[in-house]
């Protein structure tokens, strides 16, 4: 990326692993904070972090993370919460997704949504009802985003993501 002249790169948090506990989540959180952004740079390559608990990765013990995210979120190399929303919109999806809304909207960071491959037109119009009156639209990106849901989203204040799989 660093050869073509790109200077920096936002990395999310996602799902890699299974997120069986808390502990889980927090060890891919470290490598988000630290292992990453050290290869990157030296290659020539600064890189940003969203930080929060991807629905596909929600872990037994949400709340031990959502508890650490404000104190994570000081990192410098923090820039926004995410990848954050929700994938089958389940309660426990709903209620990590809120949660995590609220400490974005306290602290003021961005917020980086996750939009479901399967079922998208289903949960989307959810995931606007988790944000609607919790967080401000214009903080949100809502990624994953394609023409199945557009119209829905289209004259929101969110940020719109594409979905290049599509």
């Amino acid at each position: 990326m660093a050869v073509s002249g790109i200077e920096g790169a936002l990395t999310c948090a996602h799902d890699p692993l299974e997120m069986t506990s808390s502990d889980v989540v927090m060890a891919h959180f470290r490598r988000l904070l630290t292992v990453d952004p050290e290869r990157a740079a030296r290659n020539g390559l600064k890189v940003y972090t969203a930080l929060g608990i991807h629905p596909r990765a929600i872990p037994s013990d949400p709340e031990r993370v959502i508890e650490k995210l404000p104190d994570l979120l000081k990192n410098p190399s923090v820039v926004a919460v995410g990848e954050v929303g929700l994938d089958s919109g389940s309660d426990i999806e709903k209620d990590v997704f809120k949660s995590q809304l609220k400490v974005a909207d306290e602290l003021d960071y961005p917020v980086i949504v996750h939009t479901p491959r399967r079922e998208k037109a289903d949960v989307t119009p959810q995931i606007m009802d988790v944000i609607d009156g919790t967080i401000d639209e214009s903080m949100v990106v809502v990624e994953h985003v394609n023409m199945e849901v557009l119209p829905e989203l289209v004259e929101t204040e969110c940020m719109l993501g594409t979905d290049c799989a599509t």
